[in-house]
């Protein structure tokens, strides 16, 4: 198995000191490991590349992580755009093609899938720690919770142990 990154090219906008987005440019290679742990291989999709090999390589694998790029306009965004819907093309063909998208990626597809840029709102839970919320008769097997001791788990739902890091958030 093997999973597209769709990537930044970080280290050509660290040696020019250009950032093609808001927001800070970092170190992704935790997102790269937590693929490679489900036992795949990682491709990078490198946005500014040629659409013809950005779409070759994206033959290559069999799914894609989103991890951002706080974009609301421009190059990135345009590419990650033309990725998600070949990815849903291909779904809807029936080849089961999965997209997962982690933190500001998931904020750059909510964005694409609503077809509004002004979806997320200013919001202000920087360096705040929470509990989590549990639902009633929720089942731990095949979560990331089921190998817990039920003492952590207690304490996640009663002591503020959650970091949060948001700026934006779903208005309700």
């Amino acid at each position: 198995m093997s999973y597209g990154f769709a990537d930044l090219d970080f280290a050509e906008h660290r040696n020019r000191g250009a950032q093609p987005c808001q927001g800070k440019i970092g170190d992704f290679s935790s997102y790269i490991k937590f693929v490679e742990s489900a036992g795949a291989r990682v491709i990078p999709l490198i946005y500014n590349e040629p659409t013809h090999i950005l779409f070759q390589r994206l033959d290559l694998v069999n799914g894609v992580l989103f991890t951002g790029g706080w974009c609301k306009s421009g190059l990135y965004y345009e590419v990650v755009e033309r990725i998600f819907k070949e990815i849903l093309e291909r779904n809807d063909a029936g080849d089961h093609f999965p997209s997962y998208a982690i933190w500001l990626g998931f904020e750059l597809i909510l964005m694409i899938i609503t077809k509004d840029r002004r979806i997320l709102e200013p919001f202000n839970a920087a360096d705040m720690a929470s509990t989590l919320q549990f639902t009633k008769n929720f089942n731990l097997e095949g979560t990331v919770f089921q190998r817990f001791p039920p003492d952590l788990l207690k304490k996640l739902s009663t002591d503020c142990l959650a970091m949060q890091k948001h700026r934006v958030s779903l208005s309700i």
